[in-house]
């Protein structure tokens, strides 16, 4: 009624009162087109960058909350279950970096060499 649902809608006694147009609309709906989906460029980059490791740098921070909880509640296997986990993200994050890193120098490196001669 208010949000728009059923226009004309009342309510009397507790009981929803239609017009009869509206209430044969709800019973036996008259066939619509399809909604059209709009469509989304995404040639421009829209807001911020996101970050392709942002999952996981957020789990190793919530991670480490979670330990502690799962320690002063007396559950220590579970927390370095957690504890495992996370170190090995924090590998996996500091390999990727490295790499990244390694990757990238070597271009820089090829870059300068090849304008040498």
């Amino acid at each position: 009624m208010k949000s728009g649902r059923y226009p004309g809608a009342r309510k009397i006694d507790g009981h929803l009162q239609l017009p009869i147009e509206a209430l044969a609309e709800i019973l036996e709906p008259s066939p619509n087109p399809a909604p059209a989906v709009p469509t989304v460029d995404h040639s421009k980059p829209i807001g911020r960058r996101k970050s392709a490791i942002g999952p996981r740098i957020a789990f190793v921070r919530a991670s480490d909350f979670w330990e502690q909880v799962l320690r002063s509640i007396g559950e220590p296997e579970f927390a370095d279950e957690l504890a495992g986990a996370s170190m090995q993200a924090i590998a996996s994050l500091e390999r990727d970096f490295a790499l990244s890193k390694a990757e990238r120098e070597r271009k820089e490196l090829q870059g300068s060499t090849l304008s040498i001669k």
